[in-house]
């Protein structure tokens, strides 16, 4: 018989191959290079990588597998990083070219690693489209997701991440160590108006996953189509749990803009997101750039709700900062007469309360303008011209290029839509 992890392999290779022989794929390093690219970069030293650093690198892709890090000891790795400078290429390129480099150098037999740590950590859905496009990313591997998980005692796991999570925590890139580069970055003043998949994911098939750490929760992704010159996303693919044996299902954030013009979120910028959301008990849409940044916003009895947390902590997982609030419980009108509270506690952290029917010259009902700004490592948040904003300090900054989204309820009904993003660089 087959093994549960011998047949995860036997369907990677197999979509590996399907991708190839349509000619038109991504290759897996593509995939690495966009989750791992800043990372890459806040390694370099005068623009390159010495042998710690590039060891360093390959053990937080390959998620601290103990094949890979057992081989990465036996191996001097300063030979093959002599021929790897800059040269003519741009910056961009050059940080592509390093990262194909480096994941060359771990043998093919143990790169099964890579594999199982996208399927476990950097699932991006829409498996079925993907393969039909040609194309192949951590959509496609996580088909045999879960499969790896849960091998060892939960005891003996958390010793394991908690020993991860330090490592991560030093070499996580933060908004100080990113801005004090001198790596060239082009100013950008984008206006998009939502209208086609050359700058935005789409998910018609999001699938649904487990973790052994929550054995009464299955995880997913929204679904997300582009419709009418706007991105909707729905929770239509909720399962609620009917009997106690039943998992709930928790959205987890996606990456939803594609940004092709590598729009730089580690330097000072202003977004201004247009959004439509009704009005339900539980709906939360939360956004997150850079993957260190997320605000949230909510319409509940009569109320529009902004929070973003007060702090962020590193764990395990590259790239998926935990919330970290401790801060003294405080409360502080801003507007008397629009009914305008600014809320402050451990939970839920940073918050904005705004009375609607305080505020009849905005319509709630339609397009919000919820602008961001980035200065230094301040980020700010407000909404339309509203008096009041959320302001927090922002440290660790895993992915300069990201911005993602979810949608969260605990219904099929929740729906959000997105009719114009506008990025400007300061």
């Amino acid at each position: 018989m087959v093994s549960k992890f011998k047949f995860c392999l036997l369907l990677v290779t197999f979509f590996i191959g399907a991708q190839r022989s349509l000619g038109q794929g991504i290759k897996l390093e593509n995939v690495v290079n966009e989750q791992f690219g800043t990372l890459l970069e806040s390694l370099l030293k005068d623009g390159k990588i010495d042998e710690v650093s590039a060891k360093t690198y390959l053990e937080t892709v390959f998620g601290y597998d103990e094949a890979v890090s057992n081989y990465l000891k036996t191996v001097n790795l300063s030979q093959q990083l002599k021929g790897l400078g800059q040269g003519k290429m741009s910056f961009d390129s050059y940080i592509t070219s390093l990262n194909s480099s480096l994941i060359s150098f771990i043998p093919q037999e143990k790169q099964q690693a890579y594999a199982s740590y996208m399927q476990t950590h950097y699932m991006m859905e829409g498996a079925m489209n993907e393969i039909k496009s040609g194309k192949i990313g951590t959509n496609t591997v996580e088909l045999a997701s879960g499969i790896i998980q849960g091998l060892k005692e939960s005891k003996e796991l958390k010793l394991k991440n908690e020993a991860i999570a330090k490592k991560l925590e030093v070499i996580t890139p933060t908004l100080a160590k990113l801005n004090s580069s001198t790596a060239e970055y082009k100013k950008l003043n984008i206006v998009d108006e939502v209208e086609s998949e050359k700058n935005w994911h789409t998910n018609t098939n999001p699938v649904m996953r487990d973790k052994p750490e929550y054995p009464t929760t299955q995880f997913t992704t929204n679904y997300m189509t582009l419709q009418n010159g706007y991105l909707l996303l729905t929770t239509q693919n909720y399962v609620g749990a009917v009997f106690n044996w039943d998992k709930d299902t928790r959205f987890e954030p996606q990456r939803i803009y594609r940004n092709m013009e590598k729009f730089d979120f580690s330097k000072d910028f202003v977004m201004s997101f247009h959004l439509q959301m009704d009005k339900r008990l539980m709906q939360t849409f939360e956004i997150e750039i850079g993957k260190g940044y997320r605000v949230s916003i909510a319409r509940t009895n009569g109320f529009v709700s902004i929070v973003t947390p007060a702090d962020y902590k590193v764990t395990e997982k590259y790239g998926n900062l935990a919330t970290h609030n401790d801060v003294k419980r405080k409360s502080t009108v801003v507007d008397r007469d629009r009914f305008i509270i600014l809320n402050q506690s451990n939970y839920p952290g940073l918050q904005l309360m705004i009375r609607e029917k305080k505020n009849p010259d905005v319509n709630f009902d339609g397009v919000l303008k919820l602008t961001i700004s980035k200065k230094g490592n301040v980020f700010t948040c407000k909404l339309n011209d509203l008096p009041g904003d959320l302001t927090s300090t922002v440290n660790y900054f895993p992915d300069k290029y990201y911005l993602g989204a979810v949608l969260k309820e605990t219904s099929k009904k929740a729906v959000v839509l997105i009719h114009k993003l506008e990025l400007e660089h300061l």
